[in-house]
């Protein structure tokens, strides 16, 4: 029986040196995989054989091209534990379906409406700061992040829990690279106080979302929110059923996960590029100051703001967040 050739890739010095190296720098050590062996590569992190693409057109080929020949596998069947299934994690028709049933969340209409809570929130906050003040923005990002998350998601105001709420998504993320390793399953099951730390954080961000919930189907409200969205949605094309209580709170808690953290570390990383690029800062006022002459923005400014995108994108670029 032939065996299966692979691209090529490092050798391993011992056995576990890649996997102790992924540990220790992921990042660090996936740059030095791609710039040694190319776009294509491949090494073993323990028993298992990865194959790192990192060409834009052979990342196209796995996410969109042939994306039903892939699967998120173990690293799927671990992060489930605590994230649950919702559009991060589903495959498959389930993905299918929850994408069917969240989308109109996301209608033009709707997104107007959540621009104008960011506004909002972000006039409020801007209001708060004072000149020659020093400011931690990653805090200060997160915070306004998370109001943001929850006004347009759950319609409340969570600013007395957002430390608490805050503390339980970063600790979720923290360890969420754990996800990725070997043995994965079985290392989530040791008795260690990290371990501990997350399901506490899991446990409480459910407890949190269920209570929710359950409020809103016990008062029957509908309000002008995504969770509203979501308790009302039902798959017309297939079953005209809607999501049962534990998949809505999948989907909200993935929603929160991502429209929380993932922006204020991208917010965060542009005042620091702004910061050392003041030609750069100097344009952009200009360009607000002449699209907006002095009022508060709305979504429909956001063709006019060409400038002002294009500092965000090569922020994110820059500083990717890595999952």
């Amino acid at each position: 029986m032939a065996s299966t050739a692979y691209p090529p890739g490092p050798p391993s010095r011992f056995p576990g040196a890649h996997l102790w190296a992924f540990h220790r720098h992921a990042l660090k050590f996936l740059c030095h995989v791609n710039q040694t062996y190319g776009d294509v590569a491949s090494f073993r992190l323990g028993p298992e054989r990865v194959v790192l693409v990192t060409h834009p057109d052979a990342i196209r080929d796995v996410l969109v091209t042939h994306h039903r020949a892939f699967i998120k596998a173990r690293r799927g069947d671990v992060s489930k534990q605590f994230l649950g299934e919702g559009l991060l994690n589903s495959e498959g028709d389930v993905h299918q379906r929850q994408r069917r049933l969240v989308q109109p969340a996301f209608y033009r209409q709707r997104v107007a409406q959540y621009a104008a809570v960011m506004t909002a929130y972000g006039t409020r906050v801007c209001q708060q700061w004072q000149a020659g003040e020093t400011l931690d923005m990653a805090q200060a990002m997160a915070r306004v992040t998370l109001a943001i998350a929850g006004k347009t998601l759950f319609n409340v105001d969570i600013d007395a829990e957002a430390k608490d709420i805050g503390a339980a998504i970063t600790t979720l993320l923290q360890f969420s690279s754990r996800f990725n390793l070997p043995f994965a399953e079985l290392f989530m099951k040791l008795p260690l106080p990290s371990n501990a730390r997350l399901r506490r954080a899991q446990q409480y961000l459910d407890t949190t979302i269920y209570h929710l919930i359950h409020e809103r189907r016990a008062n029957g409200r509908e309000l002008d929110d995504v969770l509203s969205l979501l308790l009302v949605a039902q798959d017309t094309l297939n079953d005209a059923i809607g999501m049962t209580d534990k998949q809505v709170h999948d989907e909200a808690l993935t929603l929160l996960l991502a429209g929380h953290e993932t922006t204020a570390v991208a917010l965060t990383w542009t005042w620091y590029l702004l910061s050392q690029y003041p030609e750069a800062e100097a344009k952009l006022h200009a360009e607000l100051a002449t699209v907006l002459d002095g009022r508060a923005p709305t979504d429909t400014d956001l063709p006019h703001l060409l400038y002002t995108r294009q500092i965000f994108t090569e922020a994110m670029r820059l500083y990717p967040r890595p999952g």
